[in-house]
């Protein structure tokens, strides 16, 4: 794995033409709420707790830094923006802006949660001044030739799958629940994910997904957390692809919540127009 920053002419590993870490993980991510922790609650009832959990405040702003560590290559490097608006329950309207590096500045992907669907999402492409809707069979591409896939910034979607308590473990010295989940939607590039769950907070503080065969694919981690106005933020979230040995690191700074976004912000009207953020 090389240690040079490339911003250069780094073009994305997906066409730009295709669509959570993190639905399960950025997405996660962007910002968790505290949750009491219970001992007796169910499989379903811990997801749920952690999907209520992804949606602090009324809104917020963050920046973010992701860097593309692969294999055989050189680092790149991708800066931006994230905004996040809460809508009615356990939906959310999600918008990420690329400043950096030249060649992707202005691709944004605007995510819309819906009930009981998987997420309705729109790619930006400046070089078109179009947005395409991500089709579903695109949502698993890579965002930017990241490790992150278009799913990781849609909401988590319990209903999706079946559930069981697989037991207890640790993190950094922090009590989990792990809850394994049969997921039942054929688009999604794993049969199996494992959820490591704080028990306090209801963070996924760890994310393992295998294919049919139980092979482990992918890895999502929440690498760092601080409290900001109260709430526990991820602050630096990580993917790590196991077949292709690279690993992609996102990390927020500046957040804020209830900042007043406009929702006009948050449509494909905005992404095609000159300005998308406030």
């Amino acid at each position: 794995m090389g240690s040079q920053e490339t911003t250069e002419r780094d073009a994305p590993r997906a066409p730009l033409g295709a669509a959570s870490l993190m639905a399960a993980c950025v997405a996660i991510l962007l910002a968790l709420a505290p949750a009491g922790a219970g001992a007796e609650e169910s499989a379903d009832q811990w997801l749920r707790r952690s999907q209520a959990a992804r949606f602090p405040a009324r809104d917020m702003r963050a920046g973010f830094v992701m860097y593309i560590e692969q294999k055989d290559g050189p680092r790149l490097k991708r800066r931006g923006v994230a905004l996040r608006r809460t809508r009615e329950g356990e939906l959310a309207d999600r918008l990420f802006v690329v400043q950096a590096p030249e060649n992707l500045k202005e691709l944004a992907l605007l995510s819309h949660d819906q009930a009981g669907a998987a997420a309705a999402q729109w790619l930006y492409m400046p070089v078109y001044r179009r947005a395409r809707r991500v089709s579903v069979q695109a949502a698993t591409d890579a965002f930017v030739g990241s490790d992150f896939m278009y799913v990781d910034f849609g909401r988590v979607r319990p209903e999706a799958g079946a559930h069981r308590l697989k037991g207890s473990t640790e993190v950094e010295g922090r009590p989990c629940v792990v809850v394994e989940t049969v997921t039942l939607d054929s688009s999604l590039p794993y049969r199996t994910l494992l959820s490591t769950l704080d028990r306090e907070n209801a963070l996924p503080l760890r994310l393992e997904y295998m294919d049919e065969k139980g092979e482990l694919t992918r890895v999502a981690t929440i690498d760092s957390i601080a409290a900001i106005e109260g709430w526990p933020t991820p602050i630096t979230l990580s993917v790590r692809t196991v077949r292709e040995g690279s690993r992609s690191i996102l990390k927020l700074a500046n957040v804020d919540y209830d900042v007043g976004l406009d929702p006009s912000l948050f449509t494909v009207e905005n992404l095609e127009g000159a300005s998308k953020e406030p």
